[in-house]
């Protein structure tokens, strides 16, 4: 992987304070701003192409679905972490899906990632036909208020998504 000035491999992952616009304080600050008690303890250090944080608690690191707020367990320490970021990029970072945007519409804008019209959690198609470029302050403001609404819902509960300023 080759670093550039919009994250490794043309912006697909990025590792904030070192190649992003967010410095890591001013974008933890923002997150638990939004999702409050739901990532308590977590530290977000990155994020894919979608926003999806990659975060350390308790020295273990995590991924953070920003659309339900979910946490995975990822890796054992940020050495393994970068073992698997290594050995696939692509699932990890969504850097295919990128490509495919990028081919048909344009570059992405420093500091914007992607983020699905129709949410990937609510049947939202991975495709660029779905997806479109923002800012990652508004696309996370946007999926801590949809993960607050669908957070204890049992799969397959018809959802009516209230858009709150």
């Amino acid at each position: 992987m080759e670093a550039s000035p919009k994250g490794f491999n043309d912006g697909a992952f990025v590792v904030y304070g070192i190649n992003y616009i967010f410095s890591f304080i001013d974008i933890n600050l923002m997150i638990h701003e939004f999702y409050g008690a739901m990532i308590e303890g977590f530290q977000c250090f990155g994020c894919d192409i979608f926003a999806n944080q990659f975060a350390f608690k308790d020295g273990l690191v995590f991924t953070i679905n920003i659309e339900t707020g979910d946490t995975k367990y990822v890796a054992d320490s940020f050495k393994s972490f970068w073992e698997l970021v290594y050995t696939d990029y692509d699932l990890i970072t969504g850097r295919s899906i990128m490509n495919a945007w990028e081919d048909k519409y344009s570059t992405i804008e420093m500091g914007n990632r992607l983020t699905p019209k129709i949410p990937f959690v609510i049947g939202g198609e991975y495709s660029p036909e779905n997806i479109y470029q923002s800012e990652i302050k508004s696309i996370l403001g946007f999926n801590a208020s949809l993960a607050k609404q669908i957070r204890d819902l049992p799969d397959g509960t018809p959802v009516q998504l209230e858009v709150v300023d």
